[in-house]
């Protein structure tokens, strides 16, 4: 494709996603905001004197998860600017997801690959409302797009550190794998990629390191773990797989209006999906693995992530790999498949015209479809906080009616911490006077 029109497809899509972003994004907390951010200001930082104990409630687990990154981010901006903003702290997200696009381009360039048959696509793919949830509410993005930054990032650095004399890219990758481990649960997978990374280079005192630092980590991990089982029903590994291979297709759901489409395009992931699985093994078992293993690694963390989802989700069977706060781990997949055909080839892959119209058709399908749901998302919260300020007895979480989570808000209103104006919400946004009858 033409450098110049390349460059106008992937300058409109961003511009595009930047302009949703500023129609959209609404100061207004939703689900785990309650939890992951107002309680822990107000319990943790507010109310605690005591700085030590603030600096160690940034790593109480939140589930099966460490929030470092979206805890301490929260605090650092009421620390600067004395409230709490969540659509500053939205588009402060948005950062991550961005440096994941520069990132990526310092891995093509790393890779000897040719930029412009694979750009447009990686900017479809990354910069896309199928993973809306993420891109738009800050209990999402914070922890989703930041999580695999760190991730990358840190194998990224693994594989520069066996190329370049210095134990400073070595140390670089060890410290990034830190932070995404305390960025969100799938972070721990960082650490068996890289040891599979090492290994293979047999890099044995870089290995010795690792295998420490992630016996460490994994001890870490476990000893706050406190997801649960017990309400879910026997485990079941027919679901199980039913949303492995739905998720690993889901980078092709486009989240059709009509009941009929919507199931069709479930079918098609799972194909898919189950095509990316048996593409993935028959890397590793023809020895491409074991031939760039960087490039492998990449792909295996959003496979591995999906394995992980499907066996903490089995009940959700194969709807539960069409969820927008999961895509934006899917929509990795498509970007280092591409990479490795790339590889492969060493030459411009012979079907990526063709390829590139069926990606745009993608884009733009998942774009118009999804608008809808995030107008009915945007306006459902909006009119759950105003019936709340009219009746504090209204659930703030539809599916989680706690009661600390009024308990928060309010003490956030009183407090200053948060303020709501409904007249200072996006255009994005219907409140509940403008709402249909």
């Amino acid at each position: 494709m033409n450098r110049t029109i390349s460059l106008v497809i992937i300058t409109t899509v961003l511009c595009v996603f930047a302009g949703t972003l500023s129609y959209f994004i609404c100061n207004i907390p939703s689900y785990d905001d309650y939890a992951a951010t107002l309680i822990f200001i107000k319990n943790h930082y507010y109310q605690n004197p005591d700085t030590a104990e603030k600096i160690r409630a940034l790593l109480i687990p939140h589930g099966e998860h460490y929030i470092l990154l979206s805890r301490g981010s929260a605090a650092l901006f009421y620390t600067i600017f004395g409230t709490i903003n969540f659509s500053a702290l939205v588009w402060y997200q948005n950062i991550y997801l961005l440096a994941i696009f520069v990132l990526i381009l310092f891995i093509i360039k790393n890779q000897r690959i040719s930029y412009f048959p694979v750009l447009v696509p990686i900017t479809l793919f990354l910069f896309n409302l199928s993973h809306w949830q993420v891109a738009l509410y800050y209990w999402g993005g914070i922890q989703y797009y930041a999580v695999f930054f760190f991730s990358f990032l840190s194998l990224f650095l693994l594989h520069i550190s066996v190329t370049k004399p210095s134990h400073f890219y070595f140390f670089g990758a060890l410290f990034f794998a830190a932070i995404a481990l305390v960025s969100f649960g799938n972070g721990i997978l960082v650490l068996p990629l890289g040891f599979f990374f090492l290994a293979v280079k047999n890099k044995r005192s870089y290995l010795t390191v690792w295998t420490l630092f992630s016996l460490l980590g994994v001890i870490f991990f476990l000893s706050g773990f406190h997801g649960s089982f017990s309400n879910k029903p026997p485990f079941n590994p027919f679901w199980m797989a039913k949303l492995l291979f739905t998720f690993l297709g889901s980078f092709l759901y486009v989240n059709p209006a009509a009941q009929f489409w919507s199931h069709a395009n479930i079918v098609l992931c799972f194909v898919a999906g189950l095509g990316v699985f048996g593409f993935w093994l028959m890397l590793l078992f023809k020895g491409y693995a074991f031939k760039n293993p960087f490039l492998y690694c990449l792909l295996s963390l959003p496979i591995l992530t999906g394995i992980l989802i499907a066996m903490a989700r089995y009940d959700s069977k194969a709807a539960g790999g069409i969820a927008p706060r999961y895509m934006f781990f899917s929509a990795c997949l498509p970007i280092f498949l591409l990479l490795i055909f790339q590889d492969i080839k060493k030459t411009k892959f012979p079907v990526i015209l063709p390829t590139l119209s069926l990606i745009m058709l993608l884009w733009m399908l998942s774009f118009v479809n999804n608008w809808r749901d995030i107008q009915r998302n945007n306006r459902e919260i909006s009119q759950t906080l105003e019936q709340w300020l009219e009746n504090p007895a209204t659930p703030l979480v539809y599916y989680n009616p706690d009661p600390r989570y009024a308990e928060a808000l309010q003490w956030a209103l009183e407090h200053g911490v948060y303020s709501y104006s409904p007249a200072g919400q996006p255009s994005g946004t219907i409140r509940l006077s403008q709402s249909p009858p």
